[in-house]
């Protein structure tokens, strides 16, 4: 009883957020202005957009979760994979701080004996991966937007120094953090082992560069629905902000990053275009980056839950 109270007041917090956020915001900007903006949005740049989305979701990040997955010890198919990672979608994003997202992990022990520790591993590996590669592509935007040359010595020694400490994190003199991050899993020392591959230079690498690219998809969608609006943002200061917009947009505290992502928009580019195309234009990355995979992944859901019932039925 406890546990489903708890359930349901997350769940209210994360909308009360949700309409706290737009209730200031279209305080302050007119609603109907934005639907003009949107109206008038370049179609041929918004449905490059959603062809960019569906095929970073599908080609890139399905093969990325099978690698971790498989470095785990665990061999998914590439269909099983695609059923797993986006049936489960609409759930993670409709359940408060998306605890629906450990349904992945309760699938796999119970469809392969995969340790629970691992796939909660795996999931927060996903995370860990997309905020290097946002936070390297931050890093080579600040070191474009800082005029100095000192400035841009100190971004640069940054990077390599946070570079180094994800490549290094798998070798024999793994730091204490990355021990302690693990084990707040409950990892054993033998899963602790497994899991530790995936911070070997070789893996780490693979891993990255898949993050990199999924990313740069992300960012790229970002871009182009500023543009489609007719925003034209400088490339070093996009660089910089962009990424630090789809950073705040991942943090679970609103529905589907709605409000968040809009109020980063409207922080970060204030001089570039007015609030009410900056709205838009945020709107129309929500919808393209994080609700239109959502949407695919409904067609996946019921496989995901039918097979998850099938288990608990076994």
């Amino acid at each position: 009883m406890k546990d489903t109270t708890k359930r349901v007041i997350k769940f209210v917090l994360v909308w009360l957020t949700t309409i706290g956020i737009f209730a200031v915001l279209f305080s302050k900007i007119k609603f109907a202005d934005v639907m003009e903006a949107i109206s008038q949005a370049n179609v041929q740049l918004l449905a490059a957009g959603l062809f960019i989305s569906f095929a970073a979701h599908i080609f890139i990040t399905i093969p990325r979760y099978q690698y971790i997955l498989y470095t785990l010890g665990c061999t998914l198919t590439f269909k099983e994979a695609l059923i797993l990672r986006m049936g489960t979608l609409p759930i993670k994003n409709v359940t408060p701080f998306k605890a629906g997202e450990l349904s992945r992990a309760a699938y796999l022990k119970t469809k392969h004996g995969f340790p629970y520790s691992k796939g909660v591993v795996s999931i927060i590996l996903g995370y860990i991966l997309s905020f290097a590669a946002l936070s390297a592509f931050a890093l080579a935007g600040l070191f474009l937007y800082v005029p100095g040359v000192p400035e841009k010595i100190g971004v640069a020694i940054l990077a390599v120094v946070l570079l180094s400490l994800l490549f290094l994190a798998g070798t024999t003199h793994t730091s204490s953090l990355v021990k302690r991050l693990l084990r707040l899993v409950r990892l054993k020392e033998e899963e602790f082992r497994t899991s530790r591959k995936l911070f070997l230079p070789k893996q780490m690498s693979i891993l990255m560069l898949c993050s990199l690219v999924f990313e740069g998809c992300q960012l790229l969608n970002t871009y182009l629905l500023l543009k489609a609006l007719g925003t034209e943002v400088p490339f070093s200061t996009f660089l910089l902000f962009g990424p630090l917009s789809i950073i705040i947009a991942v943090l679970p505290i609103t529905f589907c990053s709605l409000g968040t992502r809009e109020s980063a928009f409207l922080v970060f580019f204030p001089k570039f275009a007015p609030a009410e195309i900056l709205m838009a234009s945020s709107l129309l990355t929500t919808f393209v980056n994080r609700l239109f995979p959502l949407f695919l992944g409904l067609f996946f859901m019921k496989a995901f839950l039918d097979r998850l019932m099938q288990l608990k039925e076994d």
